[in-house]
């Protein structure tokens, strides 16, 4: 009988291994994906931390530019380059506000014409339909690129209008380079 049972509590030590190995294995699996997940998050938050910085700079470039000139629209880049993978870009804009009251200007980007001419005029940007800027103050706003897989790669001018009531206040023509 003594056999019996340490053939019996024999199979029982080795199903307990089993389920002590399954829970170390099971600790360590959601311990490295715990690790990586904390990576991938950090990753994210770094990247939008750099493009807010970067948009800050803009914005602050922008303000300055216009500052310095006695113009009213100031956009940066004056070419945008958008290659077919991301098929994304922006372009920055702004504007300065000489009335003596806060004004909401209207803001238009018209289809892009082809430097190259031949092909048709194409909808490539993407913006706030108005921007209210405080008197004697500027403000800056994104436009957004976008191209499609059929856009034709090849530079195209476009121009953003800016306009107060049925009255132009500022035109400004800027590029997109579509590539490869």
């Amino acid at each position: 009988m003594k056999r019996k049972n340490s053939i019996f509590f024999k199979h029982k030590k080795g199903a307990l291994e089993v389920s002590i190995n399954a829970i170390i294995i099971l600790i360590f699996a959601i311990a490295i994906l715990a690790l990586g997940l904390t990576f991938i998050r950090n990753m994210f938050t770094k990247t939008s931390g750099e493009f807010g910085q970067v948009t800050a700079q803009v914005k602050n470039d922008l303000i300055n530019e216009l500052k310095a000139s006695n113009e009213k629209l100031a956009i940066s880049p004056l070419t945008v380059e958008v290659d077919k993978t991301t098929k994304k870009g922006e372009v920055y804009y702004g504007v300065r506000n000489i009335f003596e009251d806060t004004k909401t200007f209207d803001v238009t980007i018209d289809e892009c014409v082809p430097i190259t001419g031949g092909e048709t005029a194409v909808k490539l940007v993407d913006t706030y339909e108005t921007i209210k800027v405080p008197a004697g103050e500027t403000e800056v706003q994104p436009a957004l690129v976008t191209i499609t897989s059929s856009t034709v790669e090849t530079s195209y001018k476009c121009t953003l209008t800016i306009t107060y009531g049925t009255d132009l206040y500022a035109s400004k023509p800027f590029f997109v380079n579509v590539v490869k």
